[in-house]
């Protein structure tokens, strides 16, 4: 929480890069950029903000955030207060890709729902830190506790299926939001789940790995097999490594796959199942901003 004796402001710098030259020759081709800030005041928050609340639109024109009151927390978007609330999920403050709607879990009595610009869904045990929403910002998605069970909520509707947990960083939405995919936990193992239907059954499942698509016709993740790692794509296994050092993407037509891998003492940079050496120290995949294709590059990543 941040305190201090007087209100401040908050400023977001909006980033301008001007593009003065294009390529120059077709090897090692670069470009001059010249880079401009402008500031705008987003409005003043008081002293007892909860900083980890305090977000901003994707577009950078809408702010919100919490703060405590009397024993009670209260939410402010754009300057103006919502709902009053006992507790609130500081972690999972979320607002849609076009910055219209402002999603965040609250308690209502001793029960927890999700709360989209003030207005309130289905009570629940307990509501997941992940908040997903589709590209078009028309679908929302979200895990939740009921007893001891969790299940998995798609614009107000449960999805079929209760499980012993939900993993980290899912639900996923593909961009017009048609396709759902979340992984699951089962007694010891864990599973994935796409629209509704289960797949293979694993030792483990890695955090935050899992992507679908663009257009929601693939799904990729990383997956314990035994004491090795692999990468499901479509339900088909990559062969085992020691780590997955860096989870899968698609470029944007969704045509190519990359990740990163380690295979004994080396690191590999895996790009539609072709692997090539990436160094000792680590490796990092990227996708390109061209339509077609991935862009991969080497470099260090934390373990």
């Amino acid at each position: 929480m941040i305190r201090s004796k007087e209100l401040w402001s908050v400023y977001i710098l909006a980033v301008i890069f001007t593009v003065i030259t294009t390529l120059l020759g077709s090897a090692g081709a670069t470009a001059e950029i010249r880079l401009k800030t402008t500031t705008a005041s987003l409005g003043r928050v008081p002293t007892t903000l909860i900083s980890q609340t305090l977000t901003v639109s994707p577009d950078s024109r809408h702010i919100a955030f919490a703060f405590a009151k009397d024993q009670s927390v209260s939410v402010i978007l754009n300057g103006r207060p919502l709902k009053r609330y006992s507790n609130i999920g500081m972690s999972a403050f979320k607002f849609s890709p076009d910055g219209k709607k402002l999603a965040y879990p609250v308690t209502r009595g001793p029960s927890w729902t999700i709360s989209v610009n003030g207005v309130e869904g289905e009570l629940y045990d307990g509501i997941g830190t992940t908040i997903a929403f589709s590209s078009d910002s028309q679908h929302m998605a979200y895990a939740a506790r009921k007893g001891e069970k969790r299940v998995v909520v798609l614009d107000g509707k449960e999805q079929k299926g209760e499980y012993n947990a939900i993993l980290e960083g899912t639900p996923i939405l593909n961009r017009g939001g048609k396709h759902i995919a979340y992984g699951a936990g089962r007694g010891t193992k864990w599973l994935v789940v796409m629209n509704g239907n289960e797949g293979k059954e694993y030792n483990g499942l890695m955090d935050n790995s899992m992507v679908l698509s663009p257009k929601g016709n693939h799904l990729a993740y990383g997956a314990k097999l035994g004491r090795r790692w692999v990468v499901v794509k479509n339900g088909q296994e990559s062969e085992p490594y020691v780590k997955i050092t860096c989870p899968p993407v698609f470029s944007q037509d969704g045509e190519h796959m990359a990740y990163g891998a380690r295979k004994g003492n080396t690191y590999l940079l895996v790009l539609d199942g072709q692997e090539k050496a990436a160094g000792a120290r680590g490796n990092r995949v990227a996708p390109s901003a061209g339509h077609h294709g991935l862009k991969v590059r080497a470099g260090m990543v934390s373990a």
